[in-house]
């Protein structure tokens, strides 16, 4: 499970349930917001729901983001599948 290094992520609780689910935890690098693979959806979310919106409510704001992310839920191409070659 990739996870940046928000404190959170390193607590006792994370990784004594990533031991009993037998899930590796791998931390992305400090500062290297680059290679969290979630990120690349943060840009496009804040530009279509939060950027130069008038939103009249937080009720609203969320209504858009939650529409946003079912839009993209719904029209997002198929997840690609890393290539390993063999040797």
């Amino acid at each position: 499970m990739i996870l940046d290094n928000l404190s959170a992520h390193r607590g006792a609780d994370i990784r004594r349930w990533a031991k009993k689910n037998n899930v590796n935890l791998c931390f992305t690098p400090a500062y290297a917001s680059w290679v969290n693979p979630i990120e690349a959806h943060f840009g496009p979310l804040r530009q279509f729901t939060v950027a130069n919106s008038h939103h009249r409510s937080h009720t609203a704001r969320t209504q858009a983001l939650h529409a946003c992310l079912r839009w993209r839920n719904a029209n997002a191409p198929p997840p690609r599948r890393p290539r390993y070659s063999t040797p």
